[in-house]
């Protein structure tokens, strides 16, 4: 399990703060943002190239939001790798 999230190289931000949903579509429209999606209370934030996506959240570190950076977990992982797939029932 660990070495599925090591080679998955995803660099994830938690974020807390009001209004996350509106913040989570301001971020997907950068490119250094693979994924912002909802943990909770909590949006989780990843990409696999790390210096893109300080560069993308750069203007949104500040209050009203606390961000921290956290390990990438199974979840990160898994909704990074369901993304990079197509879809076979598409035509």
């Amino acid at each position: 399990m660990s070495e599925v999230i090591a080679q998955a190289r995803l660099t994830t931000w938690s974020v807390i703060g009001p209004n996350l949903h509106h913040l989570a579509e301001e971020l997907r429209k950068h490119a250094g943002v693979r994924q912002a999606v909802a943990f909770g209370n909590r949006l989780h934030v990843s990409s696999d190239d790390a210096e893109a996506l300080e560069a993308a959240i750069r203007s949104y570190r500040k209050p009203p939001y606390e961000w921290r950076p956290i390990s990438s977990g199974l979840e990160e992982v898994f909704i990074h790798l369901m993304n990079r797939t197509s879809d076979n029932f598409t035509s």
